[in-house]
């Protein structure tokens, strides 16, 4: 398994370019790869490939802007070329993520399809998604699905873990403003596996009370 850490904001909400900033001398982004049993692959904008690179980091890799689709998916299905197999899907603005929350987040999950955490409210947190085949992403980009939340609908099998199974009330807390850093998620105990056939419905999540945003276009922010 591959780690791929996403890096393509813009920062807009945080004043300044988040991923390098500093928490106790460390930036942002170099605080996530110290968590990390190996070198992950690192899916960034032009600016932030251009200072990465600077850091000696060894798999730096620009969006790939041919794609069709925008934000996260794009950096996902950008993975695609480099990796074939599966991979651990990280947002480079968690701070606080430790590497044990990782491996039990790994030992939660069902290999064979997607895994997301979710909160105490039961609403996903995309900050960290595992996913057994890049090509769903590939196809959903190629559709022009911007939102993570189609991951959630096309997924044949699909397991959601409450962040407290995993001890990831902070370590999971993506940083968008810096408020954030003071943040912590809900506490949740629940697993959840759902598999399906086809589609996975709005509706059908709704029966199981998984707040997902039924939205299939849901739109992207930075």
């Amino acid at each position: 398994m591959r780690y791929v850490i996403l890096a393509g904001g813009k920062s807009k909400r945080f004043g300044e370019n988040k991923y390098f900033y500093k928490i106790n001398g460390e930036t942002m982004i170099e605080r996530v790869i110290n968590s990390l049993s190996e070198d992950p692959i690192i899916i960034t904008n032009r600016e932030n490939y251009i200072r990465l690179r600077e850091l000696g980091l060894k798999y730096v890799y620009e969006d790939d802007l041919s794609l069709p689709c925008e934000g996260p998916m794009r950096g996902i299905s950008t993975s695609s070329e480099i990796i074939r197999d599966e991979a651990l899907v990280i947002s480079a603005d968690l701070p606080f993520l430790t590497n044990s929350v990782l491996m039990r987040f790994i030992e939660n999950c069902d290999l064979k399809g997607i895994c997301v955490p979710i909160d105490g409210e039961e609403y996903p947190q995309f900050s960290l998604i595992y996913l057994n085949d890049l090509n769903l992403a590939v196809k959903l980009c190629k559709e022009r699905k911007n939102s993570l939340y189609s991951l959630i609908f096309e997924s044949p099998l699909i397991t959601f873990i409450g962040v407290s199974l995993v001890g990831g009330e902070k370590s999971l807390v993506n940083v968008n403003y810096k408020s954030d850093m003071d943040k912590t998620l809900s506490p949740s105990n629940r697993l959840i596996k759902i598999a399906v056939k086809g589609k996975l419905s709005p509706e059908f999540l709704e029966q199981v009370n998984i707040k997902v945003k039924a939205l299939m276009s849901f739109p992207y922010s930075t």
